[in-house]
C-alpha cells in the first residue's frame, strides 16, 4: 500500500561488492535496479579496492564475517582461530576481548573503501545475525558469549565506522530477515553461523556419493519461498536508502484530518468510553506522526467540527497520547478543506507536492486534489497508515540534527510573527522581532554543523538558486577543490530558527544559495549576501552567481539583484553545462535548463533592525 501518487523512479546501477553473500542480489531483475558484481574479501590483506566506479549510482559492501573470525585474535593461548572459535569463549571478558578483536579487523577492512567513497555513496549491509540463542532459550540473551550479541556489537562496530566517513552508509537488512523470516533464506541453521548468508538452492556437490542420497536445502526449507519473500525487499531497501540519502520528493508536512482518522468516530456525535476512539490504529496512527516530527516533519490538523469542541475534548478523544501543541497549524472550522491546506500551505511556506493530506472521506479528498493536484493523500488505507508513514522513504531523512526536535516550534514562531506583522507597519514589526544573525564557514564534512547544512541544501525548494542536489562525495570534492560553506544562524524575540542558510563559495563564484522558508523576507538573507561577498570582494574585484530556474524556485529569483548584482545579458545562455562542470561535480541534474548569470563590485549594507553577531 503506498500513498497515491508514486514518486518518479529512476534506474539505478549498483556495484555489490563482497563475496557469496551479494549473489542473490546479483541475479535479482528489476525495472528500476540493476547490480554488477565485483569480488571482495573481507581480510586485513586483501588489496584495497581500486574499481572504476564511475558508471555506479552507489557501491553496496557485504562484509564477510567469516573471513573476520578467521583473522580475529583469540583472547587464550592455544585456540585456534577457527569459523567457530567463539564457542569457546568461557566468560564476558573473554568475549568482550574476542569482539575488540573483530572490531579492528572492521576499521581497517572498512577503511580500503574510503577512496571510492570519495566518488559515491558506499553503502555497508550489516553482518546477518544468527536466527537464535545458541546457548539455550534460558540462558542469558545479553550475553556477548551468545552468538546474536557478538554479531549484533560488530554490525555496531559498522554503524560507528560509517558515522565517521559521510558518504558511508549502514543499511540494516536484519529486520527486513526477522520481518519475513529467516527460516527459509538464511543458512545459519544447517551451516556454521559465520557463513552468515543464504541458502543455497542446489546441492552440495561434494554430497553426491552419500549412502542414502545427497539432501539439498529445499528438502527442509522453502527455500525459493525465502528469496521470493526478501531478496525484492532487501533490493527495495537498496533504493529506498539511496532515495533518503538524495531526499527525493520528500514529505515535509502531514496535514490529517479528525473524526475517523485521528480517532474512532465522530467526536460531536458520539458518546463512547475514550479507549473506543484511540485504541488500535489511532493510537499507531499517532505514534507514527511523533515519530515523524521527531524527525523534523512538520504536522498540521484540517477538520470539519467546531473548535472549541475540540478543543474541550481533545485529550479525551485521543487519550493524552498526542497534543494541539504538537501541530504547527491547526483548522477546525467548516469551510472547504481545501482553502484551509491553502492557508497552511502558506503559513509553512511548504509546496503542495511537498505534503501529505490523510483523510478518511474520499469526497474531500477529491475535493482538495481538484485544487491541488501534486498534493499525496491517504484515505482508505487506515491499517497501513502507520507503516507508510515510519517507512516511506519520502517521509525518512538521513540523519535527525539538532533542528529537528524544535522545527515545529519554529514553524509556530513564523506563523506568529506572521500575525503580529499584519496589526502593525512593516518597519515597526521587523525592529519589534530584535532579529540577531551570524555565520560560519565550513570547509570539512565533520564540521558539527555541516548535518544540518548538507539537510538544508539537499530538501530547500523554494530559495534556492540552483536547486542542486549534492551527495557526500560531490561535497567532498568541492571542499578538495578550496570550496566552503557560509552558513547563516538567526534567532529573534519568539524562537532561536539554528542554522536556517547556506551559501556555497569557490573562489568569485557564488556556487549556490539556500534558505529556510520560516526565516524569508526578514532581511536575513541580506545579511548572508553581506557576509558572504565582503568576503569574496576582500580578495578579488568581482564576484560572480547563477540563477537557475527550476520552476520550484521563484523566491529567489531575485536575490542577486537584492543584494547588488546586476545580471550579464550577453550570458543569459544555457549555462549549467559549463557551471557545473567548473566546480567539478559532473553532469548536472538541471543540465539544459536555463540560467541566469550576475556580477557585482559592490556589498549590500545589513539592514538597520538586524543585530549581527548576536
Amino acid at each position: 500500500m503506498e500513498i497515491n501518487q508514486n514518486s518518479d523512479k529512476k534506474m539505478r546501477q549498483i556495484l555489490l561488492v563482497g563475496t557469496c553473500a551479494v549473489e542473490p542480489l546479483l541475479e535479482y531483475v528489476s525495472d528500476n535496479i540493476k547490480y554488477e558484481n565485483h569480488f571482495f574479501e573481507s581480510y586485513t590483506h586483501f588489496p584495497e579496492p581500486d574499481y572504476d566506479v564511475s558508471n555506479y549510482d552507489a557501491v553496496v559492501v557485504q562484509l564477510t564475517l567469516r573471513h573476520i573470525f578467521l583473522e580475529a585474535k583469540f583472547p587464550r593461548d592455544g585456540i585456534k582461530s577457527t569459523d567457530i572459535a567463539w564457542t569457546r569463549l568461557s566468560s564476558e571478558e573473554e568475549a568482550r576481548l574476542y569482539l575488540q578483536s573483530c572490531e579492528d579487523i572492521i576499521e581497517i577492512v572498512m577503511k580500503k573503501f574510503e577512496n571510492i567513497s570519495k566518488e559515491k555513496n558506499v553503502l555497508f549491509f550489516s553482518l546477518m545475525e544468527p536466527h537464535k540463542n545458541y546457548l539455550g532459550d534460558l540462558i542469558n540473551p545479553f550475553s556477548l558469549q551468545n552468538p546474536i550479541s557478538l554479531v549484533r556489537g560488530m554490525n555496531k562496530k559498522i554503524y560507528e565506522e560509517s558515522k565517521k566517513n559521510r558518504s558511508f552508509h549502514f543499511v540494516d537488512i536484519n529486520d527486513i530477515l526477522s520481518c519475513i523470516g529467516r527460516r527459509n533464506i538464511q543458512d545459519g541453521l544447517i551451516t556454521h553461523l559465520s557463513h552468515a548468508s543464504y541458502m543455497p538452492r542446489g546441492i552440495e556437490g561434494w554430497d553426491q556419493t552419500r549412502i542414502q542420497g545427497a539432501m539439498g536445502f529445499r528438502d527442509l526449507y522453502d527455500v525459493d519461498r525465502g528469496y521470493e519473500e526478501a531478496i525484492p525487499v532487501i533490493s527495495q531497501r537498496v533504493y529506498d536508502v539511496l532515495d533518503i540519502i538524495e531526499c527525493r520528493n520528500p514529505i515535509k508536512i502531514i496535514i490529517v484530518d479528525l473524526d475517523d482518522t485521528l480517532w474512532r468516530g465522530v467526536a460531536a456525535d458520539e458518546d463512547k468510553p475514550a479507549p473506543e476512539f484511540y485504541e488500535g490504529y489511532p493510537l499507531g496512527l499517532m505514534e507514527a506522526l511523533l515519530v515523524y516530527k521527531k524527525r523534523g516533519g512538520i504536522l498540521a490538523i484540517c477538520s470539519k467540527n467546531d473548535y472549541d469542541t475540540i478543543k474541550e475534548k481533545f485529550e479525551y478523544l485521543v487519550g493524552g497520547a498526542i497534543s494541539l501543541d504538537d501541530f504547527a497549524s491547526v483548522k477546525i472550522n467548516f469551510d472547504p478543506k481545501s482553502k484551509n491546506i491553502s492557508e497552511i500551505l502558506s503559513e509553512v511556506n511548504i509546496l503542495p507536492q511537498n505534503a501529505l493530506f490523510i483523510d478518511d472521506n474520499p469526497r474531500e479528498i477529491e475535493e482538495v486534489e481538484m485544487v491541488f493536484p501534486q498534493i499525496r493523500t491517504l484515505s482508505s488505507s487506515y491499517l497501513a497508515w502507520k507503516d507508510i508513514i515510519i517507512s516511506n522513504p519520502v517521509m525518512q531523512v538521513p540523519e535527525i540534527t539538532s533542528e529537528s526536535s524544535s522545527r515545529t516550534s519554529m514553524i509556530k514562531a513564523k506563523i506568529l510573527r506572521d500575525t503580529e506583522a499584519q496589526s502593525m507597519s512593516r518597519d515597526q514589526w521587523l525592529a519589534g522581532l530584535k532579529l540577531h544573525c551570524d555565520t560560519e564557514n565550513i570547509n570539512y564534512v565533520d564540521h558539527k554543523f555541516f548535518g544540518r547544512a548538507f539537510e538544508l541544501i539537499n530538501k530547500t525548494n523554494q530559495f534556492n538558486t540552483t536547486g542542486k542536489r549534492w551527495t557526500s562525495s560531490e561535497i567532498q570534492d568541492f571542499f578538495d577543490k578550496g570550496g566552503y560553506l557560509t552558513v547563516l544562524f538567526v534567532k529573534d524575540k519568539l524562537v532561536n530558527n539554528g542554522l536556517v542558510g547556506v551559501s556555497m563559495i569557490l573562489n568569485t563564484d557564488i556556487i549556490q544559495v539556500v534558505m529556510s522558508c520560516r526565516v524569508l523576507n526578514l532581511g536575513a538573507e541580506i545579511y548572508l549576501g553581506n557576509v558572504i561577498l565582503k568576503e569574496i570582494l576582500s580578495k578579488n574585484s568581482r564576484a560572480h552567481a547563477v540563477f537557475l530556474d527550476t520552476g520550484k524556485n521563484n523566491s529567489s529569483r531575485d536575490y542577486f539583484c537584492r543584494i547588488g548584482f546586476k545580471k550579464v545579458v550577453n550570458k543569459n545562455t544555457l549555462v549549467p553545462s559549463w557551471f557545473f562542470d567548473k566546480i567539478g561535480v559532473g553532469k548536472s541534474e538541471n543540465k539544459d535548463t536555463a540560467g541566469d548569470n550576475y556580477e557585482t563590485t559592490k556589498i549590500p549594507s545589513v539592514p538597520s533592525w538586524i543585530n549581527a553577531h548576536g
